[in-house]
């Protein structure tokens, strides 16, 4: 029904954590071209202060993630419990928009 999305670049920014990427997976199953951002290592890095948990992890076969993705999922999967970050609670730009200028 959606197949207009095949002409279309798609990007993901799902909850950092199992859920968020196994919606990513599934999405690829349909948009294999799908590009996920900010659900990467240096992004859970550096907001620790927002991690929270994951009341019910899932953990499955997700084969449709990149080898980084992948990589990620299996290395924190086993502590997701105190590791999820959903997305739109950090902050995506370095600085404050009141300290933006306008010329």
């Amino acid at each position: 029904e959606a197949k207009w999305l095949n002409q279309c670049e798609i990007y993901y920014w799902g909850n950092l954590d199992t859920h968020g990427f196994a919606i990513l997976d599934r999405l690829r199953r349909h948009f294999p071209h799908t590009i996920s951002f900010l659900m990467d290592e240096e992004t859970l890095l550096n907001y620790p202060y927002f991690w929270s948990k994951e009341s019910k992890p899932k953990i499955e076969n997700l084969t449709l993630l990149t080898e980084d993705e992948l990589q990620l999922y299996l290395t924190i999967s086993p502590i997701w419990e105190k590791c999820a970050i959903r997305a739109g609670v950090y902050p995506i730009f370095s600085g404050k928009i009141s300290d933006r200028k306008d010329d």
